[in-house]
């Protein structure tokens, strides 16, 4: 889920222990080694001596997901990956993720229409997963019953499903809570960045004032809620 909603569903005495997975090229070198993986030079090759060459997909269109993906095809290859990045048009790169064909693939991994947790684990483990039957594939084919350091054997589809069940908003933590923590040791999905929605205001010429960044309304989802159309509706977009 996203960083800024952390301190709403989890423990303080929680959060610090959580992996930041900082940018450590040593540490990522002994893990590869560890694995069994070494190197030729300065390329990085599999257990079984062939290059680490992969083809990293991400929808041609969306001008966002294929930055990153060439920014993260750069950082790969300068530690030693062979990354090959492949633009697909957008209605098709999803149907090969859940088809199973990528090597590597971008995809969203939270959600842009509900702020509670449950919608952001159920894009990021059900929707290019199993729900993946939809398009005939099992899509990254992570199995949701895993066994974890921290919290043992955990179910995330039942506690996905259960962190938003009821009304009792301690009982949804304690879901939201083990989802993040087991979801934070075992990564199944890697998050890139995290982009805020665009609201496109020119101040003193279309509309007097766009609202402060510190406003209530701000929190809302920007594509969700309609921000603009709220402030319409409300009378605070004025024009100019």
């Amino acid at each position: 889920m996203a960083d800024n909603l952390v301190r709403q569903w989890i423990p303080e005495d929680v959060i610090p222990t959580f992996n930041t997975y900082a940018n450590d090229t040593d540490q990522a070198t002994a893990l590869l080694l560890d694995a069994g993986w070494s190197q030729d030079g300065d390329i990085w090759l599999l257990p079984n001596g062939d290059a680490a060459a992969f083809e990293l997909s991400f929808p041609a269109e969306y001008a966002d997901w294929s930055a990153a993906a060439l920014s993260l095809t750069d950082q790969l290859n300068t530690f030693g990956f062979q990354i090959e990045p492949r633009a697909i048009t957008y209605t098709q790169q999803p149907i090969d993720v859940d088809q199973g064909n990528f090597d590597l693939a971008i995809q969203g991994w939270g959600s842009s229409s509900n702020p509670h947790p449950h919608f952001s684990y159920t894009q990021a483990l059900f929707l290019h997963n199993t729900l993946a039957i939809n398009n005939g594939g099992a899509g990254m084919d992570f199995p949701l019953v895993q066994e974890t350091a921290a919290l043992g054997e955990i179910d995330f589809e039942q506690l996905i499903i259960d962190s938003a069940l009821g009304l009792d908003e301690d009982a949804q933590k304690a879901n939201v809570t083990e989802i993040a923590i087991a979801f934070n040791e075992l990564l199944p999905v890697i998050p890139l960045f995290e982009r805020f929605g665009n609201n496109a205001a020119l101040e003193g010429v279309r509309i007097q004032a766009w609202p402060a960044d510190d406003d209530p309304l701000l929190k809302n989802s920007f594509y969700a809620d309609g921000i603009p159309t709220i402030l319409i509706y409300t009378g605070q977009l004025e024009p100019v």
